[in-house]
């Protein structure tokens, strides 16, 4: 140790937390007017031993960690709306419109961060 305050620092710096916010105002509300559909637990559930699930499929193919990556986040949107609508779950394609703010302040705010500070993500040479 050097004495100096650690260079990469964790903390947000007053950031807005806009996913936490997305989190309660939007997924939370949704997942508790949807009690029977269980997409997270809504809190501690005194009388669980385990809150493991058995995974529906035993073996994994190489198929099945193919991922691709959408070109934009309007693209990533579409998919994900489009996924949704496959699994049946057209009530969550509802969130399309604050999705698309999230993802538009996310970019902002990594914007002016990117512009006066080094990416987190650099690995401290020294």
């Amino acid at each position: 140790m050097n004495g100096r305050r650690n260079s990469i620092l964790t903390e947000s710096k007053g950031r807005p937390d806009l996913a936490g916010d997305f989190f309660d105002e939007v997924l939370l509300p949704w997942a508790r007017s949807q009690p029977e559909r269980r997409f997270f637990p809504l809190g501690a559930e005194p009388g669980a031993e385990s809150y493991f699930t058995e995974p529906s499929r035993r073996v994994m193919t190489p198929v099945d960690f193919v991922l691709r990556g959408a070109e934009s986040r309007a693209e990533f949107i579409d998919e994900l709306m489009a996924m949704w609508r496959r699994q049946g779950d057209d009530d969550l394609t509802a969130m399309r419109e604050r999705l698309a703010e999230l993802a538009e302040k996310m970019t902002a705010a990594d914007s002016e961060e990117s512009e006066t500070e080094l990416p987190a993500f650099i690995y401290a040479m020294f």
